[in-house]
């Protein structure tokens, strides 16, 4: 069984986390670039860039590309409901990983997030294993992010994902 680990911080103005990547906030324009980007870094089929891509210039929603000169290498959103902050969709190009991406979108999003009155951010990602290390709560932590719980994420079974008339 898979799990999710969910974690919890505070607001905060000044949090920083180098990287050698310029993080910009985007608009309804690079909707499409940030739909790309995101299922590349997740390895999913490019057909579910138009799911990912739609919330992005909706209202309460904030989204990032982190760029490497003109090419983007890492995206990122925030939802803000109720002086909550959500951070997700966190996703980096294969090649681009373990430079720091992924950090510099956290700090970004909480600067932003504290900036707009957030009194709690929250996040989730898989759970870090020994057999199974995962970057992003890695990143998580050492961006101030406290584990408040683990729960299970029911996934679909092999047979069915494997299903050639699904898999496609």
């Amino acid at each position: 069984r898979d799990y999710w680990t969910k974690a919890y911080r505070g607001p905060d103005p000044d949090i920083t986390i180098a990287a050698d990547f310029r993080v910009e906030q985007i608009d309804a324009s690079q909707a499409q670039v940030f739909g790309d980007t995101a299922a590349a870094g997740f390895g999913m089929p490019q057909a579910l860039t138009p799911i990912i891509a739609s919330p992005v210039g909706r209202p309460g929603w904030l989204h990032y590309i982190a760029w490497d000169g003109a090419t983007p290498v890492a995206v990122a959103a925030l939802l803000i409901r109720n002086g909550v902050g959500w951070l997700g969709i966190g996703a980096t190009i294969p090649s681009y990983r373990q430079r720091g991406a992924q950090g510099a979108l956290i700090a970004r999003r909480i600067r932003d997030g504290t900036r707009l009155k957030c009194k709690t951010f929250v996040a989730e990602t898989w759970q870090d294993r020994p057999e199974k290390p995962n970057p992003s709560f890695h990143n998580m932590l050492r961006a101030g992010f406290v584990v408040a719980y683990e729960r299970p994420n029911f996934m679909m079974p092999e047979e069915i994902v494997t299903r050639p008339d699904i898999s496609k």
